[in-house]
């Protein structure tokens, strides 16, 4: 079993693409998704595992000024960026 305080991914430039390519793929069927869900203005958003928060600035747009969104994430490094 891993130890979890060792937990980091990459940030760097290459990641950064592999992420806006990741992000090109996946968000529109993610967004599609919380939609669905009922995501809508207003709400309180916990984003668990938000990585560069791609998504979480995404869903902060949904649930407007009204709204409030928390990401938390393990790497801090990801954190620095979001």
């Amino acid at each position: 079993m891993s130890d979890r305080s060792e937990y980091s991914l990459n940030v760097g430039p290459a990641d950064q693409e592999r992420l806006r390519r990741l992000n090109e793929l996946y968000n529109e069927e993610t967004q599609a998704f919380l939609v669905k869900a009922g995501l809508q203005p207003g709400m309180r958003v916990l984003d668990v595992g938000c990585g560069t928060g791609i998504m979480t600035r995404w869903i902060a747009e949904q649930v407007g000024e009204q709204g409030v969104v928390h990401g938390v994430d393990a790497s801090e490094p990801q954190l620095d960026i979001a």
